[in-house]
């Protein structure tokens, strides 16, 4: 609904107070880090985001991880509300824009079912996707006038797309800052349609790891963006390797994903290799697989601090093993080798692959090729790549 601008800014100014901005008085750019943040020397940190910090500063940050860890000690940091209140709610239902047509159509082409959990109402959540962000666009509106630029993690969430519109709104920048694999698989990132939409819920330049995931971007949807390098990754991850006698698997697991039975059958089969599983950021315990629960408690498995710097936990392992987590890219930018398990997700890691620090191994030959990497450890470190073949 779109109301005369006098009587939406009554409606706005009346029942939907901004978020206060009273800790950002000074403050030159908002971040949110969401739940990609760890714990590293007794503070709270965000591996992804921190590099920021030392390459911008001493410009000030306004932090937020909305009700999550807060974020570095040395910086103003504060937690935001981040649930909806709901008599605000449908009154921003009332505050419809011009924009609203384009932004619309934005979420509709942007929101794929694999983007929507759960879909099997993908409309309706489309919609609710809309209102949301909708309302949090209204939310923001006092921090985007403080603040002069904003990085957000994961845009495509309702409450990230209204702290872009937010800043746009105002003509101030909306970096989207990497979080994991990013590419044609991934329906946030290879949407060509939507951003030649001209939204104002898509940001205006992109951070990303490394200059292959920017040319990507640059090619399909023509965004600006820089890379980092892997910052993330050299800022926060020890240099060396496991200090552990035994061999260290790192099992980097993915929320809903299953535990295959043979890596289970590869835990008990091995007991000379250390077996470390990280759970997912987002994955909580009563998420993790049932299967795991069957290895808690043998002395070479452990379950990782999920709030542990994935670097760190990188750096310290032999080898790292996954379904399809995008920590594969991370586990070759600090040159650790990586098995793949699942044959479907072998093209994101076409460049890794190459490189010899990844490979396809179909589940039934992981004992396999964990005995040759035992049989040859050195040589192990960077294993050869394979084109997926039929796990049989």
């Amino acid at each position: 609904m779109i109301l005369g601008s006098r009587i939406r800014q009554w409606i706005v100014s009346r029942f939907i107070p901004p978020i206060r901005a009273d800790k950002a008085a000074d403050v030159g750019i908002f971040l949110y880090a969401c739940h990609k943040s760890a714990v590293l020397g007794g503070r709270a940190a965000s591996p992804l985001t921190d590099p920021l910090i030392a390459a911008l500063a001493p410009r000030p940050f306004l932090h937020t991880t909305f009700g999550q860890l807060k974020l570095l000690e040395v910086v103003p940091s504060m937690q935001l509300p981040h649930r909806i209140n709901w008599f605000e709610f449908m009154a921003s239902c009332l505050c419809g824009s011009p924009a609203d047509k384009v932004d619309r159509q934005f979420v509709d082409s942007l929101l794929t079912p694999l983007l929507c959990r759960p879909n099997r109402f993908l409309k309706l959540y489309k919609i609710r996707t809309f209102l949301v962000a909708r309302y949090f666009a209204l939310k923001f509106r006092d921090i985007a006038a403080a603040c002069d630029s904003a990085y957000v993690v994961c845009y495509y969430s309702g409450a990230m797309l209204g702290v872009v519109r937010a800043f746009r709104e105002l003509g101030k920048p909306v970096v989207d800052v990497q979080h994991g694999h990013l590419g044609p698989t991934h329906d946030a990132y290879n949407n060509a349609k939507a951003f030649s939409l001209g939204s104002l819920f898509q940001p205006t330049g992109f951070l990303v790891w490394s200059r292959s995931f920017g040319e990507y971007l640059e090619k399909t949807h023509g965004a600006s963006w820089e890379s980092t390098d892997y910052l993330h990754l050299r800022a926060l991850a020890p240099a060396g390797r496991s200090t552990s006698q035994s061999p260290t698997i790192l099992f980097t697991l993915q929320s809903l994903v299953p535990l295959p039975q043979a890596v289970v059958d590869a835990v008990h089969r091995f007991p000379q290799l250390f077996w470390s599983f990280r759970p997912h950021p987002a994955q909580e315990d009563k998420d993790l697989p049932i299967e795991l629960e069957l290895l808690r408690g043998l002395p070479n498995v452990q379950i990782a601090d999920r709030a542990a710097p994935l670097g760190a936990a990188l750096a310290a392992s032999d080898l790292h093993i996954t379904v399809d987590s995008s920590a594969v890219h991370e586990a070759a930018a600090l040159d650790k080798p990586s098995f793949i398990l699942d044959a479907d997700y072998h093209v994101r890691f076409e460049e890794e692959i190459h490189k010899g620090l990844a490979r396809f191994v179909p589940q039934s030959e992981l004992c396999a090729a964990l005995q040759r990497f035992l049989e040859f450890p050195e040589t192990s470190r960077i294993v050869p790549g394979s084109a997926p073949t039929s796990s049989g």
